[in-house]
């Protein structure tokens, strides 16, 4: 059987008590019959999501220049916190207590 490409779309946006910085947001998107979490951070430019093995990696994907996100898990990279700056692993790690407290 083909794969078949679904494009996905939000289902709704999360609420969190953790601050979110204007045009950022907890997204939650149904790709065929699983659930993704993302967070998109104007401020690093990336949107962040957990590993779908066990929900504890953080893993990123640069924003699109339009602004859009992508919603595919495969073209997802790890984060490697040892090579961030200050200021973003700040953001980072921001995003993943966000992602880690809708997931609870």
């Amino acid at each position: 059987m083909p794969a078949v490409y679904v494009d996905p779309v939000p289902i709704r946006e999360l609420h969190t008590d953790c601050p979110i910085a204007p045009g950022d947001g907890v997204l939650l998107f149904q790709v065929q019959k699983s659930f993704m979490v993302f967070v998109k951070s104007k401020k690093n430019g990336c949107t962040y999501t957990l590993d779908a093995n066990n929900g504890m990696v953080l893993m990123y994907h640069p924003l699109y220049s339009n602004g859009n996100i992508e919603t595919n898990s495969d073209a997802y990279e790890y984060v490697d916190w040892d090579c961030l700056d200050d200021d973003v692993l700040i953001e980072a790690d921001r995003c993943y207590n966000l992602l880690k407290e809708e997931l609870v």
